[in-house]
């Protein structure tokens, strides 16, 4: 017997039945069933709180890409560097088609 959906439901009895202590501070909810003019400040800085805190991680993964997709590429072309004058003609061979690759790169970056 597949235990999946009485975990969710036991999970689900659980959340329904401590969803009021969930309410939140006592003074953000009076003030929005008040229908109190400030309110609508209080919601719409939930909203960007909310976005902030959500873009973040994505935000960060993508700077840590970034950085080291450009790692990797700075390294390749630094050993196709070197190897283009240590002489063996399999890395000259090598080289070249990794330069080649590098200055197409560059041609479709600038592009």
């Amino acid at each position: 017997m597949n235990r999946l959906p009485v975990l969710l439901f036991a999970g689900l009895i659980v959340a329904v039945c401590v969803a009021s202590d969930a309410m939140g501070c006592p003074n953000c909810k009076d003030s929005l069933a008040q229908n109190d003019p400030t309110a609508t400040g209080l919601v719409q800085g939930y909203f960007w709180s909310i976005l902030f805190l959500l873009a973040m991680p994505f935000t960060i993964l993508a700077g840590m890409s970034t950085y080291f997709y450009l790692l990797v590429r700075q390294a390749r072309l630094a050993t196709a560097a070197s190897s283009r004058n240590s002489g063996n003609p399999f890395a000259e061979a090598h080289a070249g088609q990794t330069a080649m690759n590098a200055e197409h790169e560059r041609e479709e970056l600038l592009v």
